[in-house]
């Protein structure tokens, strides 16, 4: 954060340089308030363009890493569903634990905000031992988070259609049940 004593006078010069500006575009003839306008245009344009590409390079990059972590969250939470059904053997707590604690990193670095509240929200629920179709609705609300922070669309969804690809169609029977 600078100092009072560089904001004021950087503040104060802007200042005096807006009012010589306004005093010479009053003063000055046709011809050239139309080049200074025409300049301001051109300037403006210019940074515009310039910091929407330094803002679309850093969500590039930014894109990728944010695409591997919750690629390897999703991977996670499939092989720890599909392991039996796959005939192996599923992940031990502590492997659990170990996965995300590395998925809290990438959070910690690269989650937006939204991500980073339902993954909370998640875990402080998850600690009270709630039901399994709250459960489900947490982990469906978190890759919601993930997908729009991505940049899907998830509207035309509905609560619960994006977890359901991770179930089988005999998990899905469960949930409806209610004996999942």
């Amino acid at each position: 954060m600078r100092s009072k004593w560089v904001q004021v006078p950087g503040a104060f010069i802007l200042l005096v340089l807006a009012g010589w500006f306004i005093y010479a575009m009053i003063h000055a003839g046709p011809a050239v308030q139309s080049g200074i306008l025409a300049m301001i245009g051109v300037v403006s344009a210019g940074i515009i363009a310039n910091v929407s590409a330094k803002k679309r390079e850093i969500e590039a990059r930014h894109f990728n890493e944010k695409r591997e972590g919750y690629k390897a969250f999703v991977d996670m939470i499939f092989d720890s569903l599909m392991a039996e059904k796959r005939g192996k053997k599923p992940p031990t707590e502590r492997q659990m634990r170990e996965k995300i604690i590395e998925y809290k990193k990438m959070l910690l670095i690269w989650a937006d905000s939204d991500v980073i509240k339902t993954w909370n929200k998640f875990e402080i629920k998850g600690i009270n031992k709630i039901d399994n179709e709250a459960t489900l609705k947490l982990w469906d609300e978190l890759l919601r988070a993930m997908r729009k922070d991505l940049g899907k669309d998830d509207s035309q969804f509905k609560k619960g259609e994006l977890f359901s690809l991770l179930l089988t169609s005999e998990d899905k029977d469960k949930v409806k049940q209610g004996s999942f």
